[in-house]
């Protein structure tokens, strides 16, 4: 932790400010988030929590349950226990000190884990990810530059909190020379784009050669000119920690390299690896210098136009770091490439025994992450920091700094349709957790969402479901027009749709969606799982969002909304007493569910609907 908090309604100095007002906005803790130890409240009221410890206490789980909202919290601030019901039993004043790692709440000792779940919050932001030379290419403006964007297609990108260029550093020659000249690679776009080209390959954005804005995307100045334009939406771009493009020109210190000798279950993979870096090199070279080892998933095998960073050369580390300061002066924010790869354990799981550098990191040096993180907040305190992570890191990322990880899981169980995994998931996990999390239904990794859940109205109904739970809600672009043709980060287009079906109602879905995600209740509100819908019919998920009705509200803004999903292919009947379905307001008949539907239930009228 740093000197500074972001909150989601506005960003302060911490503590001991007098203009800290709103430092939290406000924040839920369901009873899974928390260990406790518990203690009868005076004047005969219920039990109530008096100490909040850390998971790591691996103290017993006991107590209420009691939900703990933190609200207003300045100097003279109180914290309020809410039965499920969201009855106010009990209150206890709040005092903040000047520590950054704890803060006591009369009693009430949170934990420095939990605070930073609770400052680093960045729940309710919309994120819009846009791979740029495609997009460019779709204009176009082909090497026109972003500083040739016209003004009609930044309508749509300011609706967003973040625009997401994916894909805009200087990438490497041999790369994309390798991506044109490869029998693999020329045969799967022979199959997803039959009539390209070889202008069409333009190399993967993730092997970076340099991290300068590509020349023919205009360098830094047009980058300037586009993040001036996209004003009040901020701008995020690519962060990629385990690897360079194989030609990167950083000190071969920097990287990791083949070991003299290699075991003959290894040979044809090196031998793969080292027949690449000959397209540039020399005889003489080749006979001197060590390989590079490609950046590599361990369950997918090796990127072949990249080399892996060496994360036990701490030189390469601050190299890196400074890459990351350099950023927070160009942009609002990064998305970390496959984030979780360059934690201690998961880089000596990789790579333990398989490169030339045999000595590992230094016992109880910090994650790279908590020092890079640190740093970049000294720079820029709202700085948001995105991760790609699977493998079950997730909590741990964040507990590092990051203010959101990849939920991956969700993405799957709405692929996989079992309705009993989907609720446990929804259930189990804490309300902390999803508002540090990046729900999507696709991205440039993952096929088309209409083409992957194999139907429209499925696809939106993930759509729905993922983007009304907390957190940071990720669309990518031309989502929202229901395309299917999956784009190759390769190449600068994907095969030609003559004609999206149902292109009009899937625009209006999203135009409504997102009129919903914009309303104050789904950006600062509190999310409650629900039962009901199960307990009528076991189709059926719910769950409520909640807004504190002494925020300084319009008279129209709801301050309650109710989410009822069926996620299956049967109509069910659900019996509510609302009158008013935010996301179909032409709807009358509101206890009618047909299959795929999602409806976000509201007695109040709001500017969205209409």
């Amino acid at each position: 932790m740093t000197s500074r908090c972001s909150s989601v309604e506005q960003r302060q100095e911490w503590p001991g400010s007098a203009s800290c007002q709103r430092v939290f906005g406000i924040h839920v803790f369901e009873r899974s988030d928390v260990f406790h130890r518990r203690s009868s409240a005076r004047r005969g009221q219920k039990e109530v929590l008096n100490t909040v410890y850390s998971k790591r206490k691996n103290r017993e789980v006991q107590g209420t349950g009691y939900r703990v909202v933190l609200r207003d919290v300045d100097e003279n601030s109180s914290l309020r226990w809410l039965s499920p019901a969201g009855r106010r039993l009990h209150q206890k004043s709040v005092r903040l000190t000047h520590s950054i790692r704890t803060f006591l709440c009369g009693s009430c000792l949170i934990s420095t884990q939990f605070f930073n779940m609770l400052t680093l919050s960045k729940g309710g932001l919309k994120v819009l990810e846009i791979p740029t030379r495609a997009w460019l290419h779709s204009l176009g403006i082909g090497s026109g530059g972003l500083d040739q964007v016209p003004d009609t297609a930044f309508a749509y990108l300011v609706t967003f909190d973040y625009v997401w260029l994916q894909g805009v550093w200087q990438t490497g020659s041999l790369g994309i020379e390798l991506d044109r000249t490869s029998p693999e690679r020329r045969a799967e776009y022979d199959r997803i784009l039959p009539d390209w080209t070889v202008e069409d390959v333009i190399g993967s954005p993730y092997a970076i050669y340099d991290y300068r804005i590509a020349a023919d995307l205009g360098g830094e100045e047009a980058l300037a000119v586009f993040r001036r334009r996209l004003a009040p939406a901020r701008l995020l771009l690519d962060f990629v920690p385990n690897h360079m493009a194989l030609d990167c020109p950083w000190p071969e210190s920097f990287f990791l390299h083949e070991r003299a000798t290699s075991a003959p279950e290894e040979a044809n993979e090196v031998s793969t690896r080292v027949s690449s870096v000959s397209l540039v090199e020399g005889p003489e070279q080749r006979r001197t210098s060590p390989r590079r080892l490609n950046g590599r998933d361990p369950y997918f095998g090796p990127w072949p136009d990249t080399a892996q960073l060496n994360y036990r050369e701490e030189a390469m580390q601050r190299q890196l770091i400074e890459v990351l300061c350099r950023i927070a002066d160009m942009a609002d924010g990064v998305r970390a490439d496959m984030a979780m790869m360059v934690l201690h354990e998961v880089f000596e799981w990789i790579w333990s025994g398989k490169a030339a550098e045999t000595q590992s990191a230094p016992p109880n040096q910090d994650e790279f992450w908590e020092r890079a993180i640190v740093a970049v907040r000294q720079r820029r305190s709202d700085f948001l920091f995105l991760a790609e992570v699977y493998w079950g890191y997730e909590t741990r990322l964040q507990e590092l700094g990051f203010h959101a990880t990849y939920d991956k899981k969700l993405y799957d169980l709405l692929h996989e349709r079992h309705l009993d995994h989907l609720r446990t998931y929804l259930q189990q996990r804490p309300a902390a957790f999803h508002a540090r999390s990046v729900h999507f239904v696709e991205n440039h990794d993952e096929p088309r969402a209409v083409h992957h859940f194999g139907d429209r109205l499925v696809a939106n109904a993930a759509a729905a479901l993922s983007f009304l739970l907390p957190g940071i809600r990720l669309e990518f672009w031309g989502q929202a027009e229901g395309r299917q043709t999956r784009l190759d980060v390769h190449l600068r287009r994907a095969a030609s749709e003559s004609k999206v079906q149902n292109k009009a109602a899937q625009i209006c879905f999203y135009r409504r969606l997102q009129d919903v995600l914009s309303l104050p209740i789904l950006r600062h509100g509190i999310w409650v799982y629900d039962e009901e819908g199960p307990r009528q019919h076991w189709r059926l998920i719910t769950w409520n969002w909640y807004l504190d009705e002494s925020m300084h509200l319009e008279d129209d803004t709801p301050t309650h909304l109710h989410v009822v999903a069926n996620y299956s292919d049967t109509a069910v009947c659900y019996r509510n007493g609302y009158h008013r379905d935010l996301l179909a307001p032409e709807e009358t008949v509101l206890t009618s569910l047909p299959p795929w539907t999602v409806r976000v239930l509201c007695d109040q009228s709001t500017e969205s609907g209409h």
